[in-house]
């Protein structure tokens, strides 16, 4: 299961997983898209228009609401975030806290968000064609998926658990003002 988390927004890369994921269905690979999340006025409409123009609409499941999250990323093998900002968006911690790895639309990716291959796999902008080989290597190395997941939650509890930043936030506060 394909998961995709966001505003059904052109810069979110909505129209290039769809593009990807009509090349998987092309190519006869099971696969089920979940989307989660808001989208703009008639996003959903146009969303669900552009999918039944390219024959997905069969393989998507409804919209799931921003209230489940915990339970939609539980769902998914691989969460998908091909928005055009050349950065991490939340979706990559909540799905690493959920032990699922992500496909990332990424030029240069740190190393304390998504490690190429062990925690995530990152692709250029913009490109659906990369998506579409992503997610397949996804679904043909399923335990490879399952460990990158186990990673990622590693190195999301190393990097961004709350409980420890927020001590770490004390602390600087408290050596601040001994000064």
């Amino acid at each position: 299961k394909i998961g995709f988390v966001g505003s059904l927004m052109k810069s979110k890369g909505i129209f290039e997983l769809l593009d990807a994921f009509k090349i998987i269905k092309e190519r006869n690979f099971d696969a089920t898209l979940i989307y989660v999340g808001g989208e703009p006025e008639n996003g959903n409409k146009f969303v669900n228009w552009f999918a039944k123009k390219l024959g997905l609409r069969q393989f998507m499941l409804s919209e799931l609401k921003s209230k489940i999250i915990k339970s939609a990323y539980q769902l998914m093998d691989i969460v998908c975030v091909p928005g055009y900002f050349n950065a991490p968006g939340r979706q990559v911690i909540e799905a690493a806290f959920n032990k699922t790895p992500v496909i990332l639309s990424i030029t240069n990716p740190e190393d304390d968000t998504l490690i190429p291959f062990e925690t995530g796999i990152p692709i250029p902008l913009k490109d659906h064609k990369k998506l579409a080989k992503a997610i397949v290597y996804c679904i043909k190395n399923r335990d490879k998926v399952k460990e990158m997941g186990l990673k990622a939650f590693e190195l999301a509890n190393k990097n961004f658990n709350p409980k420890s930043n927020s001590i770490k936030i004390l602390n600087i506060y408290k050596n601040f003002f001994k000064t």
